[in-house]
């Protein structure tokens, strides 16, 4: 799903995977710059494109996986609006990752990892994996680019006060939700430890 930037309402949604991000994109859907053409645009890409090809022309065209510095580079007035981003529990994020690209065979990740053992999936992140979330966030130095970031864990009263600041109305859905586990039943010493160095 996309980052959301919108002019008449003076903000920039920063979309991390598995944060909470698709069920605030569809919230924040109706305040989006040029929503019709992009949603329809969107659609058709989803239903005519090969998965590994769509990334491509969803990152060129509709800001999907698109840090904060890239948003900034792309939009001169970025540091004029209100920029926010989720970040989450990097063990409990891994595993939903996870299983949702083991769930979900739309999704470019699918073939790779649909057979995989957990700790098999941690041991290759390298081509698939989209970084640390404070990259997504922060620019080089690791000062924070964005105005305001909140925790999935807190979604529901972040999202709020992010709606009360930008005077507007919206409900959060819980959507994309994967089937699984407590994430604690996943770890043992490796796998815990190679989500931090990787997250």
């Amino acid at each position: 799903m996309p980052s959301i930037v919108s002019h008449s309402k003076n903000f920039a949604f920063v979309h991390i995977a598995k944060t909470g991000g698709t069920s605030m994109v569809n919230a924040l859907r109706p305040y989006e710059d040029h929503k019709w053409l992009k949603w329809g645009a969107r659609y058709a890409l989803a239903t005519l494109i090969p998965p590994r090809r769509r990334i491509e022309l969803q990152r060129r065209f509709f800001l999907t996986h698109m840090r904060a510095a890239e948003l900034k580079a792309r939009f001169d007035d970025f540091d004029r609006l209100f920029s926010f981003g989720f970040v989450r529990n990097p063990w409990d994020r891994h595993v939903s990752l996870y299983e949702y690209w083991r769930q979900t065979p739309s999704q470019p990740m699918f073939e790779v990892v649909r057979n995989q053992s957990f700790a098999d999936y941690l041991r290759s992140l390298g081509p698939m994996h989209h970084g640390r979330q404070a990259s997504w966030l922060h620019d080089e130095t690791g000062r924070p680019l964005v105005s305001f970031i909140g925790r999935f864990e807190n979604i529901e009263n972040d999202f709020a006060d992010i709606c009360t600041r930008l005077g507007i109305a919206a409900t959060l859905p819980h959507l994309n939700r994967s089937a699984r586990r407590s994430y604690r039943d996943y770890y043992d010493h490796e796998t815990r430890d190679l989500v931090a160095r990787v997250d």
